[in-house]
């Protein structure tokens, strides 16, 4: 005979909503800082000064790629332990914070080593 499911108390309940929102929000943050990441790798791949070549290297598209897939990671995160809280409300935040991190994965895209034309 099959076992029945185990009832979730008041106290069990909570408590998992807590670790949810726990990690929802650490994923927010781990967000916002892969864009900033994104965007920073960018910069550091098109510096140049006095009119020096733009060279990226192999290390700058690996950065980039590895940036991406954090990014992609955390935002799903959060939207699943919104979805799993039950957090309507939450929502109003992550999805600026998606729009915001594929329009930084396509703008601050770094793809290709070689020099920059």
């Amino acid at each position: 005979m099959a076992a029945l499911p185990r009832q979730i108390g008041p106290m069990e309940s909570n408590n998992r909503g807590q670790g949810l929102a726990a990690v929802e929000l650490i994923a927010s943050f781990v967000a916002v800082g892969a864009i900033g990441a994104v965007f920073l790798n960018y910069v550091g791949a098109h510096l140049a000064f006095f009119g020096e070549e733009v060279v990226i290297d192999e290390e700058e598209v690996r950065y980039y790629w590895t940036g991406v897939a954090v990014l992609g990671v955390s935002v799903i995160t959060t939207f699943v332990a919104a979805a799993l809280r039950g957090a309507k409300r939450a929502y109003c935040w992550h999805l600026p914070v998606a729009l915001v991190a594929v329009m930084s994965a396509i703008l601050f895209a770094v793809t290709q080593a070689g020099p920059v034309r």
